[in-house]
């Protein structure tokens, strides 16, 4: 039965378990075990990494968006709400900055305005480089010129009709709520 030869009570009372060469001791079993274990745990582990492995290249192929350079400017996908999500942002509105990418992986690390750091997928990432300027805590924004280069606008500088820094939060709301992706 089970492959093997039951052990009966008849069979202990008569004695012809201990007779049995398959018996063994408690701290032959426990080795044997533990090796057997071990095994099973290398062999498991090794079809795990090759199945991750498989996955992440199967999931690399999809990847969304172009190449991001390091300096860009992004956004994260809004992955931390609850329930439907039916009216929910799909982007935090927090900006980042690519520190450092791997393209390999289309892995990018990104830095926001505090210094704390993240490493994210290419598929969670929105580019907004194309926005025209960045606002920072000060009420302070800088834009870039044609020329490239960034210059520091304050809201006594700019004329009362201008009021950039009202149409960048408009145009980083718009952005936020009405893109797709993810």
């Amino acid at each position: 039965m089970f492959g093997r030869n039951p052990r009966l009570p008849v069979d202990v009372m008569f004695r012809q378990v201990l007779h049995d060469p398959v018996v063994v001791d408690y701290e032959t079993y426990a080795k044997t075990l533990i090796s057997h274990l071990n095994e099973a745990a290398r062999i498991a582990q090794q079809h795990a990494i090759k199945e991750q492995d498989k996955q992440a290249k199967n999931y690399n192929r999809k990847v969304k968006g172009t190449y991001l350079n390091i300096g860009d400017r992004v956004l994260i996908a809004n992955k931390g709400e609850r329930g439907r999500r039916k009216l929910a942002d799909k982007w935090n509105a927090k900006v980042y900055t690519v520190k450092d990418r791997n393209l390999q992986t289309h892995t990018y690390k990104l830095e926001d305005s505090e210094g704390h750091t993240k490493i994210v997928h290419r598929n969670l990432v929105l580019d907004i480089s194309f926005l025209p300027a960045v606002i920072t805590e000060e009420g302070v924004s800088v834009a870039e010129s044609e020329d490239g280069q960034s210059q520091e606008l304050t809201s006594e500088s700019l004329p009362e009709s201008d009021h950039s820094e009202i149409n960048i939060m408009c145009h980083l709301c718009v952005l936020i709520s009405f893109s797709g992706g993810c």
